[in-house]
């Protein structure tokens, strides 16, 4: 059972490690990406356009995510009364 165990546990360590430098390659390439999307918005004139795009999508999910938890709230009043 110990043998067993201990081969799992370097099983899970060589996943961890090539999991591990996977993350690494795919956070370079999005920095790679981020800086190609800048430089493109910057020769077309429109630089900030990402950053502007990705804001306001944030603010949109918030605004969602308050309307639902207001919907539910008010919901769970009007079930109450009576």
């Amino acid at each position: 059972m110990l043998k067993a165990r201990r081969a799992e546990l370097a099983e899970l360590k060589a996943e961890s490690g090539v999991l591990a430098r996977t993350l690494d390659i795919l956070n370079a390439r999005s920095e790679q990406v981020a800086q190609s999307v800048a430089q493109q918005e910057r020769d077309r004139g429109v630089s900030g356009y990402k950053e502007t795009q990705d804001e306001l999508e944030r603010v949109g999910k918030q605004k969602n995510t308050r309307k639902t938890w207001s919907h539910r709230r008010s919901s769970k009043g009007c079930g109450r009364e009576g």
